[in-house]
């Protein structure tokens, strides 16, 4: 489904939407956030810290406008409890026909640099008795030029209402395993209500993803075993002489390594291998050490990419 189709999504968001590598709506909902904001508390303003993102429950006392400055302004004095601040916005003089005195949710990042008195500025908000968008947890999408948050997550909400999802695991493995319904993992990783809702409902799409990209090597591969054309006749004590010019003792999990590669070489079957370890644990030594053993046989071997070369 086109992303036009979409309320609010023209053709030039649709440009930008693309530049994000979206181009239908089963791709938008698969466009996951990257972070949440938990607008599920608010903070105690005098215990804020300097840059902290907060949400503020206050009350406006006065509103004061000052277009002719350098910077033209509109400052809010502000109470919450006994603590007395001022939130200020530059440049945004339409911010004083939204604000009148009451209650009001405040969310933006907090100044407190010296310790002498927080402030806020730039914050966005809402009355308390209307608040829309500043409340539950809202997820945060990675944008670009001309994109906003509000846009995606418009887009993503319709999107969730138009895709059928559908799950490739067969029934026997859902019903063994209790997967939730994919479905419903989609909106919540979209539209949480708790943190608990992301983490199950991405373990859900992670499941999904794993069983597909499974599926496919299994499909690429097929059950089909190539037989080798090339023997090797080298035994596996004469490579291990090579192994006495490392300036060090190789350890179990290595020459463990190294043994089944081997092992797979006087197979009757072509190997295929992915050999895995943490940086630094010693993979190029294995396969240095591989590499060495095919050489003795006579054949040809490739090293890419080896931790020496990026490093230059």
């Amino acid at each position: 489904m086109r992303l036009t189709d979409l309320k609010y999504v023209s053709e030039k968001k649709e440009k930008q939407f693309n530049k994000l590598g979206v181009h239908t709506q089963e791709e938008l909902i698969r466009y996951f956030p990257r972070d949440y904001l938990d607008l599920t508390k608010t903070r105690d303003l005098g215990e804020a810290y300097h840059n902290e993102m907060a949400l503020v429950l206050c009350e406006v006392l006065n509103v004061e406008v000052n277009r002719y400055a350098r910077r033209p302004y509109v400052k809010a004095l502000c109470r919450q409890g006994d603590y007395l601040f001022q939130v200020i916005w530059f440049n945004q003089p339409y911010v004083a026909a939204k604000l009148a005195l009451g209650d009001y949710f405040f969310y933006g990042r907090v100044q407190n640099r010296y310790g002498m008195g927080a402030s806020m500025v730039n914050p966005t908000f809402e009355k308390a008795d209307k608040v829309k968008n500043l409340k539950g947890i809202v997820p945060v999408y990675p944008l670009t030029e001309g994109l906003t948050q509000g846009a995606v997550r418009q887009a993503v909400r319709q999107a969730l209402s138009n895709v059928e999802v559908q799950s490739f695991v067969p029934y026997p493995l859902i019903k063994k395993y209790a997967l939730s319904d994919l479905r419903t993992a989609y909106f919540k990783i979209h539209c949480p209500t708790s943190q608990e809702d992301i983490a199950l409902a991405g373990e859900r799409i992670a499941i999904e993803e794993y069983f597909l990209l499974v599926s496919a090597f299994r499909l690429i591969k097929g059950d089909k075993q190539i037989a080798r054309s090339s023997r090797y006749s080298v035994t596996e004590g004469e490579a291990a002489e090579f192994l006495q010019r490392f300036p060090f003792e190789f350890t179990m999990g290595q020459r463990r390594a190294i043994k089944e590669i081997l092992d797979d070489l006087h197979s009757p079957t072509v190997m295929n291998r992915l050999l895995q370890g943490d940086v630094g644990c010693g993979k190029t030594a294995v396969a240095a050490a591989v590499i060495y053993y095919v050489a003795k046989n006579g054949r040809q071997s490739t090293p890419q990419a080896t931790q020496w070369s990026l490093g230059r």
